[in-house]
């Protein structure tokens, strides 16, 4: 597991195309490693889309430090997904102590 910085959890509950439920959460969180692509620098957030609400369950500290566990799997068109699949709280994050 790595730590991120998780900055929010935005919950979704609907109905698809198919008249199915759909339940899950995105999640917005930084790396603790500052991008190394050419012509970005600092640290853009990244959103993973996690439908396991037991998993989601355990991000009840919103800023805060994670240990988070990716795992990474075949998703369309044979392309790589990551979806995490495990969270551990390190440490709340203040806010207001940044600015």
């Amino acid at each position: 597991m790595s730590k991120h910085l998780v900055l929010s959890v935005k919950p979704y509950d609907f109905q698809n195309n198919q008249g199915e439920r759909v339940t899950g959460a995105k999640v917005t969180y930084i790396n603790k490693k500052p991008s190394s692509r050419e012509g970005e620098y600092g640290y853009p957030p990244l959103i993973v889309s996690v439908s396991n609400m037991n998993l989601v369950s355990n991000l009840k500290e919103v800023p805060a430090v994670y240990e988070m566990d990716f795992e990474q799997v075949t998703g369309k068109n044979n392309k790589p997904e990551i979806i995490l699949t495990d969270v551990e709280l390190i440490s709340p994050v203040d806010m207001a102590q940044i600015f």
